[in-house]
């Protein structure tokens, strides 16, 4: 039985967005393990799936207490076990898991769209509120996932620009995992201030010319 505040349009619908943010959990923790291993050996694009599988997860929960607010009884049932290996042979691995992200993300776009649409044409003033959140997280991801794929097209064939991308991810995902509560999962301050010192100096190594002024390029001189 139904509560006056609650609506039989919504409550359908809350199951299967449940089951689909599970699943997609799902892929990206699979796709951050396949990064991690030991022949592959890309730790950013590990870490940076590894977050997006927590965000999706505390995304989960805080759907859950929506529910439970409005007193239903959402059901986390079992997900489908998502692919082991992600190894291509046309494109690149980052860049086609990178492109099935996107896709995966802008089906939950949609989704949220549909949920947003229904609570608003029944005037739902709360699942309307709680949708727009959604709507306005999707975007983010929506927005970085795009900006990557179409960077990796164009770096596709070039292995150390790949590499390069693999080594800024870790701090460049830190801002979006602080604001969605999964900085648990990615390194600590410490670590990524030694990634950005270790970047630093290793271009210094390439191109001495990136001091600014005569004392410090002196002082570089003088360790190397």
């Amino acid at each position: 039985m139904l509560g006056p505040h609650q609506l039989k349009q919504i409550t359908p619908r809350t199951p299967r967005h449940l089951r689909y943010q599970e699943n997609m959990s799902a892929v990206f923790r699979a796709m951050s393990a396949y990064f991690s291993r030991d022949n592959v050996a890309l730790p950013g694009v590990a870490l940076f799936f590894k977050v997006y599988s927590q965000i999706e997860i505390n995304d989960i929960w805080f759907f859950v207490e929506f529910l439970t607010k409005r007193g239903q009884h959402p059901q986390i049932g079992a997900h489908a076990a998502p692919p082991k290996d992600f190894h291509r042979t046309d494109c690149s691995d980052v860049l086609y898991c990178f492109e099935k992200a996107l896709a995966l993300v802008k089906c939950q776009y949609t989704k949220c769209g549909m949920l947003y649409k229904t609570a608003a044409d029944k005037g739902d003033a709360l699942a309307v509120g709680f949708s727009t959140y959604l709507i306005d997280a999707v975007s983010i991801k929506l927005k970085q996932l795009a900006h990557y794929v179409a960077h990796l097209k164009v770096v596709e064939n070039d292995k150390h620009a790949i590499k390069e991308f693999d080594r800024r991810l870790p701090y460049e995902i830190e801002d979006l995992a602080k604001s969605t509560g999964a900085e648990a999962v990615i390194p600590s301050r410490l670590m990524i201030d030694c990634v950005k010192r270790s970047v630093k100096t290793e271009t210094a190594l390439m191109n001495p010319e990136c001091f600014d002024d005569i004392k410090s390029r002196r002082v570089f001189n003088r360790v190397i």
